[in-house]
């Protein structure tokens, strides 16, 4: 994993973001998401009296609820330099591409979520913007093509469209 040293949360357009003080090459693992297990109810109920959507979809009603670090603060973006790897316990963020130091991690929310409690707008300023985020399903087929050749998706959506997920070589150069 990437140093917790090399990474600081810093302002962004889009509130505060995680960023990176060193390089971090391709297919480097960044981070492990190890906030709370938590079920689809539990949810429900932090949107409907906290408005808090921080949850990372890693089953059809288990998420991973907020840790206190830097994986809380991981940006959304619809052309993300991460993605998520769920070969293991805990899902972790790993480089897609070659991340120049001084850049903001960002990876697609929509890679792991279905039937998810919320949709937002995106304000990512990608160019090819989406506009919404929202479930898996809902990616235009290109990209969920591209992202479950990658790896990126999570067993429970891999498996329920009959796809046999790469092994990413988490790590490898």
């Amino acid at each position: 994993m990437v140093s917790s040293s090399t990474l600081v949360l810093l302002p962004s357009e889009k509130g505060r973001g995680v960023y990176t003080l060193d390089d971090i090459p391709e297919g480097s693992p960044i981070l492990e998401f190890a906030g709370p297990r938590v079920d689809r109810g539990h949810v429900l109920t932090a949107l409907r009296t906290t408005g808090h959507d921080g949850f990372l979809q890693i089953d059809h009603d288990e998420f991973i609820g907020l840790s206190g670090g830097f994986d809380d603060f991981i940006n959304h973006s619809c052309d993300p330099n991460c993605g998520l790897n769920f070969d293991g316990d805990a899902p972790r963020l790993i480089s897609l591409e070659y991340i120049p130091e001084g850049s903001e991690l960002t990876f697609d929310y929509a890679c792991s979520q279905e039937n998810f409690p919320f949709r937002f707008a995106c304000s990512c300023g990608a160019p090819d913007c989406r506009r919404i985020v929202g479930d898996f399903r809902e990616l235009p087929a290109k990209i969920r093509a591209r992202y479950l050749r990658m790896g990126l998706v999570p067993p429970f959506l891999s498996e329920e469209l009959h796809v046999e997920m790469p092994r990413l070589a988490v790590g490898a150069k």
